[in-house]
């Protein structure tokens, strides 16, 4: 009897017995939740001391108090509800009325939770330890009872949304390709279990990776910025269509992860980043950091084309990259820091591409997980910087530049493989083969990728024959119609087409490939630099094809290596407790250590996920960013190259699927749950004005073109141009000078008249060192070499730089950097001008030599 009038009084309020069910198991599992969080505060006893009553402390009282009521009212409203169908019925019709406020309520919370957790543990650990290991087991509590309450907010009155039909039908289908994605991460993973054997040549650290709380940071944060994305493209007014909507929460996702990622990045103190860098050197008398070696060069060349000379009659190698580092430098105003802020800037455009790419190939989720991961990696990478050997983007070196363009082009390229229809597919190609022409500008390295993007485009079966032709065609034409300016320009000055200074790494190339690691290249005396280049390159053909199998064997075990070491920027292996106050270990790039503490269940783990997020987006152009990277990659194997700075342009693809892994796991789930509906819509599948237009294509190209060309017409910008003492100005003028600011007229008129030598130029990099010391590096500047004497080095810049040394008894107050001057001297064996007098007229300075 009692039984038919609880089902009366439930028929009445309209409600149905599954939601009754699924009402008692939510109270059901919350109750034994804050029971389960009870006992273990409980368990935790307080130190000798601090014991107020039962070996508790008033804060640890005052916390089982809290949950101890709380369990009681829980427990008197579970008993309530089961007892009277009525108040179950009027509860269940209150939580339906709510249930969308409620929901987002509960998801908000989780973030502040989780939030709260990963800065006290992984960010903050020292912050506040005691209040951590008090709140810890509550946090977790919380956590879980915020996401079971949102979760059955919509599973109560709607159910799970779980079609295993679909599911079984999908899997079966996929099977082929999962196992295809599974021996692809395989591949990575297994040659560090066999192991890989030193190479002579060059056997460089691997990149930086992330700890397990960044992969946790990264996560979250993802999950929050595509819930807010989400909610914002859903707030959008009606008159937007479902694709517009998307793309304009897509632009915000992308200006919010550059916001951040630059805020962080600049946040790092270059002073500290750059202590002891081998490539950007805090250099004295000026006490800023001046760049060396590779850096130095592209540093010089932007100089160049700052004071108005341009390119000169030179192939610059990274001529884009040089064009925009003289941009940057002309924005700060000669303020190194400024410039150095400005580069890292745009290099924090890197994570915002990558969330583009993760939105493009899976969602919101996978973009913003994966922006995360490059927003902890690079933050590692510059707290690491005076430590270990790596690229950071507080340098003037072109890794990251690179990257910033191959993430760039990929983008480009997967917008344009996605293409739906026959003429928007031209026009997209077409502008993805701008955005690799531009990429070559940076690295010619980049060429690889072609062959790749061509194969992609052949093999899409949506397209027929004359579409791929005219695509193909399209892309091939507008890639070389930005390379143009600067292929025309290398063919007038030295007859063949090229993109890089083959001077700079052609001997280096040669002796990786010679067999013998002491093996130095040399120059005949008299040999001109042209015929010194093809002798090069004609010893290391010949070398590859006397010898096949040495030849291929390096260049598989640098390859394995690079793919191997890709994987690793994920935590395989490394302590569950790093954290943030432990971002200068060892432990990051100590491979072999990392492999012997990884367990079996992290490693299947996140191969799990890699081989989600691969075949997640096998059907968007997911396969794309692997074989890109992977063929980049080999590239630099080809080289003999291997490690940070060479793996770092393509090192990121593993970490990409794994964030497609991750969102997949988590949509999934939410989907599951009907907390969402978000699925990663396909917006191409709305025609735009991008794909409708035949001039916007055009416009863009023509719009590239411009940029590609202002390397090679960069001397026609002379704004800044040198304005020193003539070239030929006689040694009495200059002992004029000297005598008018107080100087010794006939000690001076006696130097000048006795130098072999007069240069003038711009003064760039000087550079303080005492007796015997010094700098090498793997690309030498003679001005800085060690010496038997106190000396000022510095490099004069003018139509022919030279490299100046003056020796001085002691260091100079200052030397002005960008300063004109003339140097007066004798050249030494090396071509070193040996300087015995130093004028900048405009600084008021004028320096002898003191030997």
């Amino acid at each position: 009897m009692e039984k038919n009038r609880k089902s009366l009084s439930l028929e009445k309020a309209g409600i149905e017995g599954t939601t009754v069910n699924r009402f008692g198991v939510f109270l059901g599992v919350g109750l034994i939740s804050t029971l389960a969080v009870l006992l273990r505060v409980m368990a935790q006893r307080s130190e000798i001391g601090s014991s107020l009553f039962l070996g508790y402390s008033a804060s640890r009282l005052a916390l089982i108090a809290a949950l101890g009521v709380f369990f009681l009212l829980e427990t008197a409203l579970s008993l309530s509800v089961w007892r009277s169908a009525l108040t179950r019925a009027r509860l269940i019709r209150r939580l339906e009325s709510v249930r969308s406020g409620l929901r987002t309520g509960m998801i908000f919370g989780f973030f502040v939770v989780s939030g709260w957790m990963l800065a006290y543990v992984y960010w903050l650990p020292d912050a506040a330890p005691a209040l951590v290991a008090r709140f810890l087991p509550v946090a977790f509590w919380l956590v879980f009872r915020f996401l079971w309450t949102a979760g059955y907010c919509s599973v109560m009155f709607e159910g799970v949304r779980f079609d295993s039909a679909r599911i079984g039908k999908r899997f079966i289908n996929g099977a082929l390709p999962f196992a295809l994605c599974a021996i692809a991460v395989l591949i990575v993973f297994l040659p560090p279990l066999i192991g890989l054997e030193a190479d002579s040549f060059d056997w460089q650290p691997p990149g930086m990776a992330i700890h397990w709380g960044q992969l946790l940071t990264a996560s979250v944060a993802g999950s929050a910025l595509t819930w807010l994305l989400c909610g914002l493209k859903k707030a959008l007014p009606s008159r937007f269509s479902e694709a517009g909507r998307r793309r304009f929460a897509a632009a915000v996702g992308f200006a919010a992860v550059w916001a951040v990622a630059a805020a962080l990045w600049i946040s790092v103190p270059s002073d500290a980043v750059l202590k002891n860098s081998y490539f950007m050197e805090i250099a004295q008398p000026g006490g800023v950091p001046y760049p060396a070696s590779d850096a130095a060069y592209f540093g010089v060349w932007a100089e160049s084309i700052l004071a108005g000379l341009g390119l000169k009659d030179a192939v610059v190698s990274r001529q884009l990259f040089v064009w925009y580092l003289s941009l940057l430098f002309r924005v700060a105003a000669q303020d190194w820091y400024l410039t150095i802020d400005l580069l890292t800037a745009t290099l924090a455009l890197i994570p915002a591409l990558l969330f583009l790419l993760g939105t493009q190939l899976s969602g919101f989720g996978a973009g913003a997980v994966a922006a995360g991961i490059a927003v902890c990696r690079e933050l590692n990478t510059l707290y690491m910087a005076p430590f270990f050997g790596v690229s950071s983007s507080k340098m003037f070196l072109s890794d990251l530049p690179m990257l910033l363009a191959l993430s760039a082009a990929m983008n480009a390229a997967v917008w344009a493989l996605r293409a739906n229809g026959e003429s928007a597919s031209w026009r997209r190609w077409t502008i993805s083969g701008g955005v690799l022409g531009l990429s070559l500008l940076i690295r010619s390295q980049a060429i690889v990728i072609l062959p790749v993007l061509a194969l992609a485009l052949i093999s899409r079966k949506a397209l027929s024959r004359r579409a791929k032709v005219s695509a193909l065609t399209a892309l091939i034409v507008s890639a070389a119609l930005v390379l143009a300016p600067a292929l025309i320009r290398s063919l007038r000055l030295t007859g063949s087409v090229g993109l890089e200074d083959t001077s700079i790494h052609g001997f280096e190339l040669t002796r990786r490939y010679s067999g013998d690691p002491d093996y130095e290249p040399l120059r005949i005396p008299g040999e001109p630099a042209a015929d010194f280049a093809l002798r090069m390159r004609s010893e290391t053909i010949a070398f590859a094809l006397n010898r096949p199998a040495e030849t291929a064997g390096f260049v598989l075990n640098h390859w394995t290596k690079a793919l191997s070491e890709s994987a690793f920027v994920l935590p395989f292996g490394l302590d569950y407790g790093l954290s943030w106050r432990e971002r200068t270990s060892a432990a990051y790039q100590d491979l072999p250590a990392r492999w012997g503490r990884a367990s079996v269940w992290e490693i299947a783990g996140l191969t799990a996920l890699i081989v989600l997020g691969l075949f997640s987006a096998r059907r968007r152009g997911g396969f794309l960013p692997g074989a890109v990277c992977a063929v980049y990659l080999l590239s630099s194997a080809l080289g003999r190259y291997s490690g940070w700075r060479f793996n770092l342009p393509a090192d990121w693809f593993v970490y990409l699927y794994a964030a497609i892994g991750i969102a997949a796991v988590g949509e999934g789930l939410l989907r599951a749950l009907r907390i969402t509906s978000e699925a990663g819509e396909d917006e191409a599948a709305e025609p735009t004005f991008w794909s409708r237009s035949p001039f916007v294509p055009v416009f863009l190209i023509a719009a590239l073109t411009a940029v590609g060309a202002l390397p090679a017409l960069s001397s026609a910008f002379r704004a800044d141009q040198i304005r020193p003492l003539a070239e030929d100005a006689s040694a009495a003028e200059a002992a004029a000078w000297l005598e008018a600011r107080g100087y010794d007229a006939a000690s001076a008129a006696a130097k000048l008249t006795a130098a072999e030598e007069i240069r003038v130029g711009r003064m760039l990099y000087p550079r303080w060192f005492y007796a015997d010391e010094g700098m090498t590096s793997a690309n030498p500047w003679a001005a800085y070499r060690p010496r038997p004497f106190n000396r000022l080095g510095f490099v004069l810049l003018n139509r022919e730089n030279v490299d100046v040394v003056a020796p001085l008894a002691e260091m100079p107050v200052f030397a002005p950097h960008r300063a004109d001057c003339l140097a007066a001297g004798s050249r030494a064996e090396d071509g070193v001008l040996i300087a015995d007098v130093v004028i900048c007229p405009a600084a008021g300075l004028a320096m002898f030599a003191e030997r």
